[in-house]
């Protein structure tokens, strides 16, 4: 998925939240982890490029296929089920309160992520794995479809 389609899906689903919290700081935690993910990208295109990038070129994301590789550390299995963890630790500790509400803001915004990335992009099942992608090398070709 690409930027425009987390921002709305991320905006939306943050209204919602306040809809139902009425908490407008946990609101913005789920609208912001719905979309700081991609920032990888934008690490993984400026250590591509070194010098001086393309927007458009990095906007295509074309710079993948060029480079044969795929990093995206940011967009982790591993990390949704650390985030799960914690959030369902927290509350079977504490209940419902103000900093597990928190928490479960930033995980439901990385789930909703990387469940757009896995419909929109041409993803293998096990591609959201770091340790796959630490497995396969980081090939594109052998991460994504």
């Amino acid at each position: 998925m690409g930027p425009k389609e987390h921002l709305f899906i991320s905006g939306v689903s943050a209204i919602a939240w306040y809809a139902v919290s009425n908490d407008l700081l946990t609101s913005l935690s789920l609208f912001g982890a719905g979309i700081l993910p991609d920032t990888d990208h934008v690490l993984e295109y400026l250590a591509y490029r070194k010098k001086e990038g393309n927007l458009r070129e990095f906007l295509s994301g074309r710079y993948f296929e060029k480079k044969g590789t795929i990093y995206v550390l940011f967009h982790s299995m591993e990390l949704l089920i650390l985030l799960f963890l914690i959030t369902l630790f927290m509350y079977l500790q504490n209940g419902n309160t103000w900093i597990w509400r928190f928490v479960a803001s930033i995980t439901t915004g990385y789930v909703l992520h990387l469940a757009l990335d896995y419909i929109g992009n041409p993803i293998r099942p096990l591609g959201y794995f770091l340790i796959n992608r630490i497995f396969l090398r980081w090939k594109l070709d052998k991460i994504c479809k």
